[in-house]
């Protein structure tokens, strides 16, 4: 059975994506890249051990999802230093 996703880049505006970034959206950017990449690594390890993984849409998707949620913020530019 396939996973049906659940959040889709349709519903989210960027605008409400920037706010946590002070309007920066350069800043946006670089916080999501860390965030999809370490999406994408989990994935990929859990695939690796037969896992299904609770994310049904690619990195980047899901990382606009979460920073719109507020699961995100500039703690990520923090990272990448």
């Amino acid at each position: 059975m396939a996973l049906k996703p659940t959040n889709t880049v349709e519903r989210y505006n960027i605008d409400n994506c920037l706010e946590p970034f002070g309007g920066n959206r350069f800043h946006m950017i670089l916080a999501a890249a860390v965030r999809a990449r370490e999406i994408a690594s989990q994935r990929t390890m859990l695939e690796r051990n037969g896992v299904k993984t609770k994310y049904p849409n690619k990195p980047a998707v899901e990382t606009l999802c979460e920073i719109d949620q507020g699961k995100i913020g500039s703690e990520y530019l923090n990272k990448i230093r």
